[in-house]
């Protein structure tokens, strides 16, 4: 007895070290140039552990006309697709951007292209 309970033991250890080693984390952020004549609103969603889950809210800032500033930083599983910005002008009847986000910094600039937002990597 005292060895298979030994046996089941190591499967449970091996189990938990192969989720450990398939749950790489990292670190999203942005860096918003608001270029338009109007607020913009950045909120970064996040699907923490799987494509599979929810995308829940991880950061957001409202950004003035002229404004620039930094959204986040969040932490979410490095495969593409964890994490993504929106964009966003409300009120305004323009429909939201959405940019899916590189694990790191990525720098953004928006504009207002005839009543149309526009999200450009800045270069």
């Amino acid at each position: 007895m005292a060895v298979r309970a030994s046996g089941w033991c190591g499967v449970g250890a091996l189990g938990a070290a192969a989720m450990l080693i398939g749950c790489a984390q990292a670190d999203y952020g942005a860096d918003i140039h608001n270029k338009t004549a109007a607020p913009v609103f950045a909120q970064i969603m996040v699907k923490a552990h799987g494509q599979s889950e929810p995308a829940v809210l991880g950061a957001s800032k409202r950004l003035g006309p002229g404004d620039r500033a930094f959204v986040g930083s969040v932490r979410a599983a490095d495969r593409a697709g964890m994490a993504y910005m929106v964009v966003d002008n409300l009120p305004s009847q323009s429909k939201s951007v959405t940019v899916d986000l590189a694990p790191g910094m990525n720098f953004y600039e928006v504009f207002d292209d005839g009543g149309v937002i526009r999200v450009i990597p800045k270069p």
